[in-house]
């Protein structure tokens, strides 16, 4: 991503439900997507592709992200410049919701140890709620091992009902 190439999109909708699993889940994490090794769970706890429960007018799918996981998007490349970098998305949350927060990590096989926080959406009254954040105050991460993280955070009320909701989510470069 840069000058040349502004934009990168994901809006979920190349994925297929399975017949294995209950309605709704498709039990997919989205391509070159990561759920860090200490971050497992069942099926339908992870974070997956799910349809149902749209954020935006157009799709069928959306990403579900449940309990406190972090998942991570495909790795940037090494020369794209954070002081440039914005992300829009549609979020919603349900009303026992976790916050959601934005960061990033420099090394995915232990996120919890160098995780650094961006922004974070809370809107727990389950409405759809358009979200930018820009990556200007991410300073020093240069080379291999960058990635955006979604990580669910706090919470409430008890686990079942706590989800985000995440669709079309795009990096625009600045």
């Amino acid at each position: 991503m840069d000058a040349q190439h502004p934009e990168w999109i994901e809006d979920f909708e190349n994925y297929d439900i399975t017949t294995t699993l209950p309605e709704r889940w498709t039990g997919v994490t989205p391509d070159c997507w990561t759920v860090p090794v200490q971050y497992t769970g069942t099926t339908d706890t992870l974070p997956q592709v799910y349809r149902g429960f749209n954020t935006t007018d157009e799709g069928l799918y959306t990403l579900r992200m449940h309990f406190r996981y972090l998942l991570a998007m495909p790795e940037l490349d090494e020369n794209v410049d954070f002081d440039h970098l914005r992300m829009s998305l549609y979020v919603r949350q349900s009303f026992w919701s976790y916050k959601l927060e934005i960061g990033v990590v420099t090394d995915i096989d232990n996120p919890d140890e160098n995780y650094t926080p961006v922004a974070v959406v809370n809107n727990s009254d389950k409405n759809v709620d358009y979200f930018e954040c820009n990556f200007s105050s991410v300073k020093g991460l240069t080379g291999e091992g960058r990635y955006i993280v979604f990580k669910n955070v706090g919470g409430t009320e008890g686990d079942l009902y706590c989800n985000n909701y995440l669709d079309d989510i795009t990096l625009t470069y600045i």
